[in-house]
């Protein structure tokens, strides 16, 4: 079937890092708006209202990437998301838009810059996140007091400050652990204090995370992540990338022991969205030097929901 016809656009969605039909992160894939501006992409975004649509477009240069993908929220477009380049690869991987498959490993081109994408094992697929890190120093990120007020929660349900964290230049993500699973389930986000402090993912390390029997393996990390409106996110590739880029900073995370600086790689499994009845699994990697990152990678599967067309003639 032709991914486009006179007057129509074709659009898929998927739920993204899950393996379950209405588990993850919804995300609306559109193919044919290469002659829409910049306005009908936002009008169909908002349209679709997922926090997240992928238009996908003949890239700049065939030779560096399989297609050029757009991100689009309902109010902006967005440099780099982990969740819409991981479906999205995965669309392009159940089909061919520009007549070539994009077999086990190919490139997108997002406005952020190319970004390798790979078919793993057993249905995943695996994005390499744009660098550089960024991480703020202790006592320069977002303090306690603010964190737990951003949370609905008590300072002592704390671990941590807000670490914030970015890649690419993008806005950082504030990382806070948590105390526990218990803190973790009462987060209650406060849209104010959101608001005036930014994104925060709060996380906490392996304990009585309530894997199920369907799961390879139990969770090594839970998190929940609110961006700056209050709105809660069930799968956030690029703030989990952050949360690992973390990770290799602490020096706790490879077991190396004496030897910190040795070059090593180690990798976490990490649930997101079950309080809000979403839940995603995320597997993520990062090889690293120095306690620091040098490659940052995440990885999902994901679920074919719905398809159609959409009317051009609604959109400009």
């Amino acid at each position: 079937m032709a991914l486009t016809s006179a007057g129509t656009l074709r659009y898929e969605t998927l739920d993204v890092f899950t393996d379950t039909p209405c588990g993850g992160n919804p995300l609306a894939v559109v193919y044919g708006a290469d002659d829409l501006p910049d306005e009908s992409l936002l009008k169909i975004a908002r349209e679709f209202n997922y926090s997240e649509t992928t238009f996908v477009l003949p890239p700049d240069d065939p030779s560096a990437a399989a297609a050029k993908v757009r991100i689009f929220t309902p109010s902006s477009e967005l440099p780099f998301a982990g969740h819409p380049a991981i479906g999205t690869a995965c669309a392009l991987g159940w089909r061919a838009p520009f007549g070539q498959p994009i077999g086990d490993r190919a490139v997108l081109q997002l406005q952020s810059g190319l970004v390798p994408v790979s078919r793993l094992p057993d249905g995943w697929w695996q994005l390499e996140a744009p660098l550089p890190f960024t991480l703020s120093s202790v006592g320069e990120g977002m303090s306690v007091n603010d964190a737990a007020s951003c949370l609905g929660l008590e300072p002592a349900d704390l671990r941590s400050e807000g670490r914030l964290a970015s890649l690419g230049g993008a806005a950082p993500y504030a990382l806070v652990e948590l105390s526990g699973a218990a803190a973790l389930q009462r987060c209650s986000p406060n849209a104010s204090e959101l608001a005036r402090c930014g994104k925060v993912l709060a996380w906490t390390r392996a304990e009585a995370l309530g894997a199920s029997a369907a799961e390879e393996a139990p969770p090594d990390l839970r998190c929940r992540m609110f961006n700056a409106r209050g709105v809660e996110d069930p799968a956030t590739g690029a703030a989990n990338c952050c949360l690992l880029g973390l990770l290799a900073t602490l020096g706790s995370a490879t077991g190396n022991g004496a030897d910190e600086n040795a070059p090593s790689t180690f990798s976490r499994r990490i649930a997101q969205g079950v309080e809000m009845g979403r839940p995603s699994l995320l597997l993520g990697e990062c090889e690293q030097a120095g306690r620091w990152p040098r490659r940052i990678a995440i990885a999902g599967r994901c679920v074919p929901m719905m398809s159609g067309v959409l009317r051009k003639e609604y959109f400009v």
